[in-house]
This record gives structure tokens, sequence and C-alpha cells, in this order.
């Protein structure tokens, strides 16, 4: 779920079901535990976000935010944004932290 980058880098995987998302959580709270640096969640392989998914990602955001922390959301794909503009959270994707 991460890779090599300066940046600790959570690749989220295509389908981010409710088995998935756990191991989702636990790596995002380890990156945000482990280091300093910005957590990166790569967005980009993301074909199916469940409610179970969304609430992770909600999660750690408001925890990486209330710790100060610093993280940013690479190269969401066209399915995790529609899927946030389902849940009616667009609005608050673009406050984000979003690079391509």
């Amino acid at each position: 779920m991460t890779d090599g980058a300066a940046d600790p880098v959570i690749v989220l995987p295509a389908v981010v079901s409710p088995g998935e998302a756990v191991m989702v959580r636990n790596s995002l709270l380890a990156a945000l535990a482990t280091t300093g640096q910005t957590v990166v969640i790569d967005g980009s392989a993301v074909i199916e976000l469940s409610l179970q998914g969304l609430q992770v990602l909600l999660a750690f955001i408001r925890q990486a935010e209330d710790q100060k922390r610093p993280w940013s959301l690479r190269a969401p794909s066209e399915e995790l944004v529609a899927a946030l503009e389902t849940y009616g959270l667009f609005p608050r994707l673009m406050a984000w932290p979003v690079t391509m």
C-alpha cells in the first residue's frame, strides 16, 4: 500500500470495499504515526468506494487535520470523484489539497 517516494504514499485499491477499508485505515494511521512528512493518498486506481471506505478517508482527514499534519490526495480517479459527489462531498473535495 505504500511506495518508495520521499513522502509516504498510500495507494488506494481499485475497490475500497468494507474489508479493504480496514487495511487502508491501518496503512493511513501507520503513515500518520511514523512520519512528519505529508501523507499522500493516491486515488488514481479507485473504481469503487464503499461507504466504509469513505468513512475511513474522512476519519483519517479529520485526525490529520486535528494533529495539524499535512496530507494530500493525489490523482483522484473519475470514479473516486464521482463517489464523493454521490455522497455529497464534492464541495469538500474542492477544499482538499489535491495533486495530479
